[in-house]
């Protein structure tokens, strides 16, 4: 594939050479070859070949992504074939640096909500169109502009120049150790996020950022975790019985089951259409044959009149 575009790339080049004066962008969709199965042209893909820029293929950007629930592949995560990244690079900078996060179904799926755990590079697609949470993001140690950072703290700066940031704050987790009343560490602020909307997550907290959400049922009760934020507990609500499948009582079950049907609309229009037929019928018969059918209303004549079809002679 790359191959295939780096040619594309040099007769491009000499295709616009050729021509002189020409607006490389907009022709360049008439000089590509669109054969999905050699490149899928995207359009940064196609602002490149017309800035003439070529791609070399790195190996240390082949990854292991989860394109689908359980199914891993390899994936070629490169700035220039891969459109659209977002933030992903910030979250699977090289593949030596390890993540975990939580991928959710978008509020705007029409599938169930769904909460997927991977330490893969997600597709967008995973879960429908999704979202994914991580645990961790990386940042550049050294500054875009060349300069000293002052603020940095080199003792966490990995060995390839990249910084980790926790995403569970210090304030959160001080808050979940306020509620449960015992040290609980970020990650287990984490896994019991994930745990609650995996579990018993009510319909109201979808779409609610992680935070927002209360501990795990089996660890805290929700009503402590509202408590320790400042916020009023709500009143609890008796739960309410559903009673399933209750028979009806013997009186309304056997007028139910020898109350007359109704003919429904097609029934309907098939009796019209034999009355009518009947009808047609009684007036078609012969002098002497006519019988009248007890179903048909209206006076029918005694006798048709005669017609006479006179031939050409």
């Amino acid at each position: 594939m790359i191959d295939f575009y780096n040619a594309q790339v040099d007769d491009y080049a000499i295709f616009c050479e050729q021509r002189g004066n020409l607006d490389r962008k907009k022709a360049a969709n008439s000089f590509i070859d669109a054969d999905s199965s050699r490149v899928a042209w995207s359009g940064g893909l196609k602002d490149d070949l017309a800035r003439g820029t070529r791609i070399d293929f790195i190996p240390g950007e082949v990854v292991r992504g989860c394109y689908r629930p359980f199914q891993p592949q390899h994936v070629y995560f490169d700035r220039y074939l891969n459109e659209r990244r977002y933030q992903l690079p910030t979250m699977f900078p090289t593949p030596r640096h390890k993540n975990l996060g939580i991928v959710l179904a978008s509020p705007a799926s029409h599938f169930e909500f769904t909460p997927f755990m991977t330490d893969l590079l997600p597709n967008l697609h995973l879960l429908d169109t999704a979202q994914f949470f991580p645990r961790w993001t990386y940042g550049k140690a050294d500054p875009d502009d060349g300069g000293f950072d002052f603020g940095s703290d080199a003792s966490t700066v990995d060995e390839h120049g990249y910084r980790r940031v926790d995403n569970i704050t210090d304030a959160i987790a001080e808050l979940y150790e306020q509620a449960i009343g015992a040290p609980v560490t970020k990650d287990d602020v984490f896994y019991s996020v994930y745990g609650l909307l995996h579990d018993r997550l009510p319909p109201n907290l979808r779409g609610r950022p992680a935070q927002d959400a209360p501990a795990h049922p089996h660890t805290v009760e929700p009503r402590a975790v509202r408590a320790a934020r400042g916020r009023r507990p709500r009143p609890r609500r008796p739960a309410r019985k559903l009673r399933l499948g209750r028979p009806l009582p013997a009186r309304r079950a056997t007028q139910a089951r020898h109350r007359p049907r109704r003919p429904g609309n097609l029934a309907r229009c098939q009796n019209e259409m034999e009355d009518q037929g009947r009808a047609l019928d009684n007036r078609l018969q012969p002098e002497g044959h006519h019988h009248r059918d007890p179903r048909v209303s209206g006076a029918l004549p005694a006798r048709l009149p005669q017609v006479s079809i006179h031939g050409a002679g």
